[in-house]
């Protein structure tokens, strides 16, 4: 009898707790800015840094950027390396889409082949260009058949290179060499009906165009164990507006490298012992068309970028914390340190300029306007009128200033439609020639100068081969010709400036500008 009042009581006390409310969850959401809709969500066509950081959320690779900026194992578990560092073999985790299939070798060799399809359009395929055959497929010129990737079993991927080169498990961790889901691949990513099939730390739950993206964490993740977050919110506001709404804390991060912070803000928010920098491997700098007139002529490109005054620049409109750029590769990646021109040499412009003007059989009064291009940004419109008033105080220049949409710019210098433009570069991977390879090759979808030199790709060539002293002396020749060709001219070398609620911990950021919150959460949140 007794037996059956304590089961009875027992019983009671358990409907009792059941039907009370449970104790609300703490918010482990993180709010964002990501400034403007993604052109893409497709690892092998993302181009633009926001892209690849958001693509970081929802996708992984073989390899990932870990907590202190060094490249991890993440979809391997193993790597063997054979055929002195020309071949790697990979076995693959226990590891599942989000939508519970298994990831697969396959996985990898169909989106490394689709990427390399001729007719694909993939700006960054050319990454996948140390893989054996790689680059000959993608010009057309051999089979898919032919490409130096196979899946021995469905856990063992075998990756054949062109050469061995030293920084390949840093390279894997970019975007290009994710794999996508085939079938939903082959069913044409239509996110309005069917549901984004990720690999990475969090899922695409909501995307409203021009609004915000809401994801949460995959609980398919190899390592979801790891992710204390339930989501990250992405809105896309302005500059002004996201430093507003971090100061009312409805956000939890603010400028750089998702955006720019406002210049004007930078003196009161470091005052106030807020702003954080952190180093970059990037160059902020002006493409030129040298294909339109007068930027055909390499004097007149030469004049334009002594005119330009970069230490006022940096100290007076972006407030200090850049470094004037008086070459393209930063400092800090390995390359001797040395300016391949005076920076703000008036004397210098004026002569180079004259000297151009004669070579085109022109006089200074027929020189015509110039448009100067660039993606509506606070940052960019502010530069952009600093540099546009050099130009007319040395050279008498007069320069229109056309700001376009983001996507609109892309789109036009995709084209080529444009005279000169402003842009950046943010390293891929901790080496030099991330940077030059950027204008190897006039036809790649990363130059857009419309510049090419067969002693500078040749050069690029050679370095594939040569030891890692030679190796830097011969890149040290390849800035060098860059320089004095001049298809783009640098300003400065950034540094990442931003915000944080003081109760976000463990973000990972790395000088090459990845911004990771697989490890994030927050502290006692609201």
């Amino acid at each position: 009898m007794k037996k059956s009042i304590v089961l009875f009581c027992i019983a009671i006390f358990s409907i009792i707790t059941s039907c009370q409310p449970k104790p609300k969850e703490p918010n482990q959401k993180v709010r964002v800015n990501l400034v403007s809709d993604p052109r893409t969500l497709d690892p092998r066509k993302s181009r633009d840094l926001n892209e690849r950081i958001l693509i970081n959320m929802l996708f992984e690779g073989l390899t990932r950027e870990g907590k202190t900026g060094k490249s991890e194992l993440a979809l391997a578990k193993l790597v063997e390396v054979h055929e002195a560092g020309s071949r790697y073999i990979f076995h693959l985790k226990d590891a599942y889409w989000s939508n519970g299939d298994k990831i697969t070798a396959k996985d990898f060799v169909y989106s490394w082949s689709t990427a390399l399809t001729p007719s694909f359009p993939s700006e960054n395929a050319y990454q996948l260009f140390c893989i054996k055959n790689a680059e000959a497929i993608k010009k057309g010129e051999k089979s898919i058949s032919d490409l130096g990737v196979f899946a021995i079993d469905e856990s063992t991927l075998q990756i054949d290179l062109e050469r061995p080169i030293p920084y390949f498990l840093e390279l894997l961790s970019f975007s290009i060499f994710f794999p996508v889901h085939e079938a939903m691949d082959l069913h044409g990513w239509d996110l309005n009906h069917n549901p984004l099939i990720s690999s990475g730390p969090f899922c695409l739950k909501q995307w409203k165009h021009s609004d915000f993206i809401d994801t949460v964490k995959n609980q398919k993740y190899w390592d979801a164990e790891a992710v204390k977050l339930e989501g990250i919110h992405l809105v896309m506001v302005t500059e002004d507006t996201e430093m507003r709404m971090f100061e009312k804390k409805q956000l939890d991060w603010a400028g750089s490298p998702l955006s720019i912070f406002p210049f004007d803000l930078v003196e009161g928010f470091l005052n106030k012992d807020l702003m954080h920098v952190h180093p970059s491997f990037s160059t902020y700098f002006f493409r030129i068309n040298v294909e339109k007139p007068p930027f055909n002529n390499v004097n007149i490109r030469k004049a334009f970028a002594l005119a330009i005054n970069r230490k006022d620049l940096v100290e007076h409109v972006a407030k200090g914390g850049y470094t004037p750029a008086l070459r393209f590769v930063p400092e800090t990646m390995g390359i001797e340190a040395e300016a391949y021109f005076p920076d703000s040499d008036e004397i210098q412009a004026k002569a180079l300029f004259q000297k151009g003007l004669e070579e085109l059989n022109m006089k200074v009064e027929d020189f015509p306007r110039i448009t100067f291009l660039y993606p509506t940004l606070q940052k960019n419109h502010v530069i952009s009128q600093a540099v546009q008033q050099d130009w007319k105080r040395v050279l008498g220049v007069d320069v229109d200033l056309e700001a376009n949409e983001r996507k609109v710019y892309f789109e036009r210098i995709g084209k080529q439609d444009y005279q000169i433009a402003s842009s950046s570069w943010f390293a891929d991977f901790n080496d030099p020639v991330n940077f030059l390879s950027v204008f190897k090759y006039k036809r790649a979808t990363t130059n857009n100068t419309q510049w090419e030199n067969k002693e500078y790709t040749d050069l690029l060539d050679t370095s594939e081969t040569a030891s890692q002293e030679s190796r830097m002396a011969i890149l040290k020749k390849c800035e060098s010709i860059l320089m004095q060709e001049m298809p783009i001219i640098p300003l400065y070398h950034q540094h990442m400036r931003y915000v944080k609620q003081q109760n976000l911990k463990d973000v990972a950021l790395s000088s090459l500008g990845n911004l990771d919150f697989k490890w994030a959460y927050l502290d006692n949140p609201n």
